[in-house]
């Protein structure tokens, strides 16, 4: 025998040596063996050839998120040529619903001249923003889920925004009583 069959030979024997190890390992030797001895996620492949240089990748790039900010809210004119369906927070003029009239509710317990109906209109508005001034918030007329929760709980717990402690509320600025209504918004906020 020369030395390159020898060598041939030689390899084939390794080859078949290391294929019979491999089945060993997965349990594909012996027919009668389970396949659930070794599992098949447990055995790697390195494909790489030994030669190859390894991958050398960046960093990600750590960016600040974007800033989101909510768009502005449109406040309606008033009075009101119609009243639209609420669909949730924020509340504007010019909307009628459940929502509308838990703020009204609340409202009342504030400020008893507030008609409730349902319609946010002029008188709802007013009371709002009298609220809001009140309160030392920028008067929007815009009711958001914090703010209707806010009017809620001073509503249950009799609290009157801008009142001292004998339940007397204070003089605008205006020199105006602060639970005055105007005499345009008292009654229904439907315009009529």
């Amino acid at each position: 025998m020369n030395t390159t069959t020898r060598t041939t030979t030689v390899r084939r024997v390794a080859a078949a040596a290391a294929l019979a190890v491999v089945l060993a390992a997965c349990g594909g030797s012996d027919p009668e063996a389970s396949t659930d001895s070794v599992p098949t996620s447990d055995v790697v492949v390195d494909d790489t050839p030994v030669d190859a240089a390894p991958v050398v990748t960046d960093p990600p790039v750590v960016t600040d998120p974007p800033v989101v900010t909510d768009p502005p809210v449109e406040v309606p004119t008033l009075p009101c040529a119609e009243y639209v369906d609420e669909s949730g927070y924020p509340l504007v003029p010019c909307v009628k619903g459940v929502l509308t009239e838990t703020l009204q509710r609340d409202l009342v317990k504030i400020y008893p001249d507030v008609f409730i109906d349902g319609l946010f209109g002029e008188q709802t508005d007013t009371f709002v923003k009298r609220y809001q001034a009140d309160t030392g918030v920028e008067e929007t007329g815009v009711v958001g889920e914090a703010l209707a929760t806010e009017i809620a709980a001073a509503g249950d717990a009799g609290e009157v925004p801008g009142a001292d402690a004998t339940g007397v509320t204070t003089p605008a600025e205006d020199g105006t009583a602060t639970d005055e209504v105007p005499a345009d918004t008292a009654g229904s906020d439907d315009g009529a």
